[in-house]
């Protein structure tokens, strides 16, 4: 199993990372607790990804996508695209990803969880569809 990393953004914030550091193969910190102000533009948290050696979830689809964000331009991004969700809900995706063994294809690509699987965009617009369990 392999640990993972991430910058959980502002919508989602320390409810989110707190169910997701109840299991031990995820580390999660709030945007807020890796230092940047509340409402931090996108383009500054999405560029500091590589330094901060993590994958920043969110559930905004509509500012960062892979077409504003393009894979190998950053370090990771997982996007939750659901309006409404649930702290259940994020971290059982985040885990099924996890457990999926694909989190390596992940880095520098733009990630999807939807409830059945993870649509990982690369770069030259390639896409990897991988199954999720529940």
């Amino acid at each position: 199993m392999t640990h993972l990393n991430l910058m959980v953004d502002q919508t989602f914030g320390e409810p989110v990372a707190k169910k997701l550091n109840e299991w031990g193969s995820i580390k999660a910190t709030t945007t807020v607790g890796y230092g940047f102000r509340k409402n931090e533009k996108d383009d500054v948290l999405i560029s500091s990804l590589e330094q901060s050696n993590c994958f920043l979830l969110t559930h905004d689809h509509n500012t960062i996508n892979e077409y504003r964000y393009e894979p190998c331009t950053h370090g990771g991004i997982i996007i939750i695209p659901r309006s409404i969700w649930t702290v259940e809900y994020v971290f059982e995706r985040v885990k099924a990803f996890i457990l999926s063994g694909k989190k390596a294809h992940a880095e520098h690509c733009v990630t999807y969880l939807h409830p059945k699987k993870a649509i990982i965009k690369t770069h030259n617009s390639g896409e990897l569809i991988i199954p999720l369990k529940d």
